[in-house]
């Protein structure tokens, strides 16, 4: 499953993105981890974004070890190159996932839902960023065994149980309407419970499964857009960001469901 995405900046930019391209003089800054460190506003304002979306970076301006893992675990989140580089691409990706969080424009004032989205694509990230220690298996007794165990790994599990557990950690109801605290849930769940939606219509942490019921693979959504990029786990090489056009090429001629939540402001349990 393809890990790479197009790095095209858009019209929308995080201000750690602009902050980034101000200290060049306008040109896209390259930072990486040196020696000596580099340090300055443009590494700050990295940082602060980076912090911002759920990774763990102190805004210190000066890129260290720390700066340089939160950079790769984005940019593995984020579908690219995971070399620690911050140039046009990662800046780009940085533009796209900020313009994607849930009140973005009017943060202050985010609502119940927007909270909730916003928490659910911090986890879905987090959980792309630890690949190498969340495996796959369909194994009915131990995919949903870490249920109780949020952002610890390694743990193994599969498409629609890695949503479920990330709605869960991130204490958004259960996409099957089955309960947070029960170790059950599948496509058809997902299909039979969440509210169908057309594409025009899906935000940040919505769901999609491929195949008609009940379901041949489920995804969330991390950013929307013409080419949504999509929280995948459905193999050891995973969980990925991908795009949703490569994703349609793993499963040519299957039907595309969008899905939401029934009610995003229900009570979490």
């Amino acid at each position: 499953m393809s890990q790479t995405r197009s790095g095209q900046a858009t019209a929308a930019r995080p201000k750690g993105a602009r902050s980034a391209r101000a200290a060049t003089g306008g040109a896209p800054a390259v930072l990486k981890l040196a020696k000596p460190f580099q340090q300055g506003p443009a590494v700050k304002a990295v940082q602060a974004e980076l912090a911002r979306l759920g990774f763990a970076v102190q805004a210190d301006g000066a890129f260290g070890p720390g700066t340089d893992a939160a950079v790769r675990a984005f940019q593995k989140s984020a579908g690219l190159d995971s070399d620690g580089v911050v140039g046009p691409a990662t800046l780009a990706a940085l533009s796209r996932a900020a313009a994607s969080q849930p009140g973005a424009q009017h943060p202050a004032g985010l609502p119940v839902e927007g909270q909730r989205r916003a928490a659910l694509v911090k986890v879905l990230r987090w959980m792309i960023s630890q690949e190498p220690s969340i495996h796959y298996t369909q194994d009915h007794g131990t995919r949903l065994a870490a249920l109780g165990a949020p952002y610890t790994s390694p743990f193994s599990t599969d498409c629609s149980a890695s949503i479920k557990l990330a709605c869960a950690w991130a204490q958004v109801p259960d996409p099957n309407g089955l309960g947070l605290a029960v170790p059950e849930g599948y496509t058809g769940t997902m299909l039979t419970f969440c509210k169908h939606i057309k594409r025009a219509a899906i935000q940040p942490g919505d769901f999609l499964v491929l195949g008609n019921w009940p379901g041949e693979h489920a995804c969330a959504v991390l950013e929307v857009g013409a080419d949504p990029l999509l929280f995948s786990h459905g193999g050891e090489k995973g969980p990925v960001a991908v795009s949703l056009s490569d994703e349609l090429s793993y499963h040519k001629g299957q039907a595309v469901q969008w899905l939401t939540l029934p009610d995003w402001t229900a009570p979490a349990t």
